[in-house]
Formats: C-alpha cells, sequence, structure tokens
C-alpha cells in the first residue's frame, strides 16, 4: 500500500534525549519494507531526528517492530530510515 504520512505521529517529545514516534499501518508491508531506505519520506519535515525511537504497528499482519531512526537527512527529499531492534 505504501507510506502514508497521516500515519507517523509524535507520542512522546522529552526536554532532552530522543522522541518516540508511532506508525500504525493496515496496508501489511514487510518488515524489509519499513527498513528501506528512505521510506518514511518526510521524518524530517514531521521533526524526526537521528536516534529517535519508533514502533511500527502492522494491524494487516498483527506485528509490532520497535525500532530507531537510523537517518534521518534531507538530500532535496526528506527521507528518515529505520531500523528494528532484533530481540
Amino acid at each position: 500500500m505504501g507510506y502514508d504520512t497521516s500515519k507517523l505521529n509524535l507520542t512522546s517529545q522529552p526536554i532532552a534525549g530522543p522522541k518516540t514516534w508511532d506508525y500504525e499501518d493496515t496496508g501489511g508491508e514487510s518488515a524489509a519494507t519499513y527498513v528501506g531506505s528512505g521510506w518514511f519520506t518526510d521524518a524530517k519535515d514531521k521533526g524526526a531526528d537521528t536516534g529517535d525511537y519508533i514502533v511500527v504497528r502492522d494491524r494487516a499482519n498483527n506485528e509490532i517492530y520497535h525500532g530507531y531512526f537510523s537517518t534521518v537527512q534531507d538530500t532535496g527529499a526528506t527521507q528518515g530510515t529505520v531500523t528494528f531492534d532484533t530481540d
């Protein structure tokens, strides 16, 4: 289904340290898609920073992934790449 900007939301912003983001997907993407380079196309515009935490809730596949933004950059188009924790 693809990335939906309205589903990436800030859930916690401490005074110091990383913020926490939530992405709730009903399209059933694979984990490999979520961690694809620059998949979160407007992460920088929304205020995400490298090191911020993210929880991805894949409702279609009943999966929850925890990770962090490993790259947030603006190279003409804002991009955010995440890495999932491997527990």
